[in-house]
């Protein structure tokens, strides 16, 4: 691994390099049902803060992207999601 990839940048974070802040920082917003979207807000809450802190460790905002499309829709059965991890994102993260 070429030393200019293990850059630190200047922050309370040492763990997390620029080659981290280069892919993108996705931020899944999960709730299983339509009751949990209705009265579950806090926990909707906090799962979209994740983006906030994403930035407070270094990603820029436009390196963070927000997925909900399936918020109250059951994992059960995954042909009735929008969103599929492991396919959304089939070339990869740049």
């Amino acid at each position: 691994m070429s030393s200019a990839r293990l850059i630190r940048s200047a922050d309370p974070h040492p763990k997390i390099l620029d080659l981290h802040r280069k892919k993108l920082a996705v931020i899944y917003v999960r709730q299983s049902s339509l009751y949990q979207v209705e009265n579950h807000l806090e926990s909707q809450k906090r799962q979209y803060q994740l983006t906030d802190r994403a930035q407070q460790m270094g990603w820029a905002a436009a390196r963070c992207i927000v997925i909900d499309e399936d918020l109250g829709i059951s994992g059960a059965q995954s042909f009735n999601r929008a969103f599929l991890p492991e396919t959304r994102f089939s070339g990869g993260f740049a």
